[in-house]
């Protein structure tokens, strides 16, 4: 079990006296029932874990049902008690809408207990069913795949760990340090952040093994698709999956995708449904030269694949590429995938919008990899696959847009060009993003 940053956030989450219910989003193999459950081990000292994909739980707590009569059941199938201070976990709780239902009512209730739902199949399940969340009475939290400084801590370099967390941006890191971090941060691209897979690499200290671990994954993925889609459009889902991570970090048009000869409509749903279940995220334009961002949403949509080891697995990368042969190989679209993976990953709340800058074609062709905002500031944000002294995209994207932060992360040192007021920061300083 890996120490992860959200339970930072959990713990905040245990010690608010306003708290409500709580909802932890996600896709399956992410790590949240291995995380609830090494918080319930850290924290409580009474934890209920009620699974419902375990048939002889969800026939258990199946059913309309109250407050009184759920304590009646965990006190019958679970053989423990509702004291004050329970951490109480249902996972997959999208197989039970009684029990979504149920979270306003422990809210209102049983403020003393502590009630955690997982699900990661929850949005699928609110819309084929049409369910209805309790509005105003639960909250939630997002987990994603391991970020950089999550992959250091797994394989205990907790002294550089430390190093790279707290170092300011005003001065370059010692060339040995800064290649240490970049041979890991390398070894992370080609491993990716799932957490069973960082395992067996762990383990097995072995880059086979981590393709044999990738292959499983995605076939448990393509096997989970039966459960929320019919027969008829399974295999359109499937084969726009299976290609997905090939597309990994470019932009997308769905008319025709991958030359599977569907239509956009077609292509949208599925592309609607892997977001759903936080497969895939689609980063839409923007052209916005003040704030609040608008999205171009007739625009390309900008593909990230939920990890860059399934890029690396679809591409059968191989796993002995010096990080200085990435721009020639990957084109550098591994580059934009593991940044926005990183970036993403920070966002526990879900309330942050990413985007791709773009002006309209009949005004050229300039175009930022990502920005998003914050405070005053459109943060505009270009990485480089090598190290390049001028970013001419940051420079003319700078001169559109008054209120605006440049930053542009590379393989090369911490660098400030004060002319064009352009931070450059090592790749692997991306979990850092929004300290800036």
């Amino acid at each position: 079990m890996f120490n992860r940053k959200i339970i930072t956030y959990l713990s905040s989450w245990k010690d608010n006296v306003d708290r409500k219910p709580l909802i932890l989003r996600g896709a399956r193999q992410v790590g949240k029932t291995s995380i609830v459950k090494y918080f319930a081990k850290k924290y409580f000292h009474n934890f209920v874990y009620i699974n419902l994909e375990d048939f002889k739980d969800l026939d258990a707590f199946s059913g309309n049902m109250s407050i009184e009569e759920f304590e009646k059941k965990v006190k019958i199938f679970k053989k423990q008690n509702l004291s004050k201070g329970t951490l109480v976990f249902i996972d997959e709780i999208q197989n039970n809408p009684y029990l979504i239902a149920l979270l306003r009512f422990f809210y209102e209730e049983r403020p003393d207990l502590y009630i955690i739902g997982a699900g990661s199949l929850l949005e699928i399940k609110i819309k084929q069913q049409k369910l209805s969340m309790p509005v105003g009475r639960v909250e939630y939290m997002f987990m994603y795949p391991l970020d950089f400084f999550e992959f250091l801590e797994a394989k205990e370099e907790i002294s550089l760990l430390d190093y790279l967390k707290t170092i300011d941006f005003e001065k370059p890191i010692p060339y040995s340090i800064h290649k240490k971090a970049l041979d890991i941060f390398s070894e992370y691209i080609f491993v990716g952040g799932m957490p069973e897979v960082v395992k067996v690499f762990l383990a097995k200290n072995n880059f086979d093994s981590v393709r044999h671990a990738y292959g499983n994954l995605l076939q448990n993925f393509i096997d989970d698709i039966d459960k929320y889609t019919d027969k008829n459009e399974s295999s359109n889902l499937i084969n726009i999956f299976k290609n997905a991570p090939f597309y990994s970090g470019s932009k997308i048009v769905f008319e025709n995708f991958a030359n599977l000869g569907l239509k956009s409509k077609s292509v949208s749903d599925a592309f609607q449904i892997l977001q759903d279940t936080m497969l895939v995220s689609l980063i839409n334009s923007t052209n916005s030269l003040s704030l609040p961002l608008q999205s171009k949403s007739k625009r390309a949509k900008k593909l990230i694949f939920l990890d860059s080891g399934f890029y690396n697995y679809a591409y059968n990368i191989p796993f002995d590429l010096d990080i200085s042969r990435f721009a020639d190989f990957y084109k550098g679209n591994i580059f934009e995938q593991i940044l926005a993976q990183n970036i993403i990953a920070q966002d526990i709340y879900g309330d942050k919008d990413l985007f791709y800058w773009s002006i309209d074609k009949d005004k050229g062709s300039l175009e930022i990899d990502f920005c998003f905002s914050s405070g005053v500031n459109i943060y505009g944000i270009e990485v480089k696959s090598g190290v390049d002294k001028v970013s001419k995209s940051l420079v003319s994207f700078a001169n559109r847009i008054k209120h605006k932060k440049l930053i542009k992360f590379h393989t090369g040192n911490i660098l400030l060009d004060r002319k064009n007021q352009i931070l450059s920061l090592p790749i692997y300083l991306c979990p850092r993003i929004y300290e800036l």
